[in-house]
């Protein structure tokens, strides 16, 4: 039995364009840098919106443990603050859920539309890990 792999919508889409990506260098690599900006910008969201959900997390556990005012430097209790910072959180997460969707969707056509890019990562990182091993 073969292995069957789902077809990313990315990639359909530029099958569907019949891009001469295969045999035109210029449109492989500007068909790879486009894909690959999309990944590096969505990482950064990504990591933006951890960060941020973070914070709303620490300065809520700051505010419950000052609950009785005795925690110098703490933030004050304050229930309505400790509301606003919950939906804060549940906002940034919902976008994050966003963002890591499309992350998954520019990631899996990088890999389906140029195999050859995954291939090289997994070795620089099986590199990488010999040297962590060897050094570490």
């Amino acid at each position: 039995m073969s292995k069957q792999t789902n077809t990313n919508a990315i990639v359909k889409a530029v099958m569907a364009e019949d891009l001469p990506f295969k045999t035109s260098k210029a449109m492989k690599e500007q068909l790879d840098w486009q894909i690959q900006y999309f990944i590096d910008r969505l990482t950064g969201h990504d990591e933006s919106k951890e960060n941020y959900k973070m914070d709303q997390h620490a300065l809520g556990g700051a505010m419950i443990a000052n609950r009785n005012g005795d925690v110098e430097g703490a933030p004050q209790y304050d229930p309505d603050q400790l509301l606003r910072l919950e939906r804060r959180y549940e906002w940034a997460n919902d976008q994050q859920h966003v963002v890591q969707f499309f992350l998954k969707m520019f990631t899996e056509a990088q890999e389906q539309l140029f195999p050859e890019a995954k291939t090289k990562a997994e070795d620089t990182a099986a590199a990488v890990q010999r040297a962590e091993k060897l050094f570490g």
